[in-house]
């Protein structure tokens, strides 16, 4: 990893990373760090921001480039610079950035010459969009004290795209910053990673989740205890969730899921179909029945481990119906099915077999 002062990024001492477009949950470290780089004038070539999505990789990687260039915090720490230090350190805390001057506004709506951002096309990032950036780098930064070029799910660079990333890294522009957002520090090249400062973003646990909902959109704990494990950590999907009214979608598919194990064929090919032509909350009704499965083979032996809480009466009047290997059998279909769909395999052929499947009849 290399971390050396970025030209230009001369600022202050009690400056605190704040985010530009919403509040980070459970990600203090994340903050104090990227805080403590600003403050310390020691901002690294390069940042690789890993974690699952919807944790605020990108509204921090957008933070920190208008961090680096606020109008107001360099005009702040020239007036402070006139200041003895120890009477400095006695201002208070300057939130940065602070999203209202021309820069920030900027950056914000996308518009900053300065700030690159590389998303993936058609599912990877190709050479050739890494070509254009090598272009756009050659020459100096236009307004900008630090240049920041955004690398948005790293991971799907294509082999070419990488190996042409690592040598950008290898020999930097001066006065720019490399933000780079991925899962996982494993779907990189390592010699790219080595090349980057890491901060993992954690999960955000489900008590965080819970006041976020109830505090935001006035739902009651127990749906909102709900969401937030079904949410798996991503304050993205909760938010989503909320916005999508997720409860009503669930119980529409359970009131199906109660016909099992025995409804006729017509009806499970005809509930399949009405699932695909759903085809954008596909995925989010098959990680429904994967959690009402596991409820049911979860209840018999930690009845307070359920996600489904609200629905503890209907799980232990249909737990006694399901053999074990039935339930852990139509769990493993599932997660089948799961992967095959977001391998872009034929959808409605795997819920027609999914669906008998889960009726009993290939297990």
């Amino acid at each position: 990893m290399i971390t050396k002062r970025v030209a230009g990024s001369d600022i202050l001492s009690d400056l605190q990373l704040q985010p530009a477009t919403q509040s980070l949950i459970d990600q203090e470290k994340v903050i104090r760090f990227l805080s403590a780089t600003l403050n310390k004038r020691t901002i690294p070539q390069a940042l690789l921001l890993t974690g699952i999505p919807g944790v605020g990789k990108q509204d921090t990687a957008l933070a920190y480039a208008m961090a680096c260039n606020c109008s107001i915090r360099l005009e702040t720490a020239r007036a402070l610079e006139e200041i003895p230090e120890n009477q400095a350190r006695g201002q208070g805390q300057t939130k940065i950035p602070c999203g209202v001057c021309k820069t920030c506004r900027k950056i914000i709506s996308g518009q900053h010459p300065d700030v690159i951002n590389v998303k993936p096309s058609a599912r990877v990032i190709t050479i050739a969009q890494i070509r254009d950036l090598c272009r756009c780098l050659t020459v100096r930064p236009y307004e900008a004290r630090v240049r920041a070029v955004i690398i948005s799910d790293a991971g799907r660079l294509n082999a070419e795209a990488g190996n042409a990333m690592l040598k950008i890294l290898e020999e930097p522009p001066a006065r720019t910053i490399f933000i780079l957002t991925a899962l996982q520090a494993s779907e990189l090249l390592a010699t790219i990673v080595s090349r980057c400062q890491q901060i993992r973003f954690r999960p955000i646990s489900v008590k965080s989740l819970v006041e976020w909902m109830t505090a935001t959109h006035g739902l009651n704990p127990e749906e909102a205890g709900i969401l937030a494990q079904m949410a798996g950590g991503s304050l993205a999907k909760a938010q989503i969730m909320c916005e999508t009214n997720w409860i009503s979608f669930r119980n529409s598919l359970l009131r199906e899921l109660a016909q099992l194990p025995n409804p006729s064929i017509t009806r499970l090919l005809l509930f399949a179909e009405q699932l695909c032509d759903k085809k954008e909350r596909l995925t989010e009704a098959l990680e429904i029945f994967q959690t009402w499965f596991r409820d049911l083979i979860v209840f018999s032996k930690a009845p307070h481990q359920i996600i489904n809480k609200d629905m503890k009466a209907a799980i232990a009047g249909m737990g006694p119906k399901w053999q074990s290997a039935a339930l852990h059998g139509i769990l493993s279909a599932i997660g089948n099915a799961q992967r095959r769909i977001e391998a872009n395999a034929n959808a409605r052929l795997i819920m027609d077999t999914l669906m008998l499947q889960m009726a009993g009849g290939v297990l």
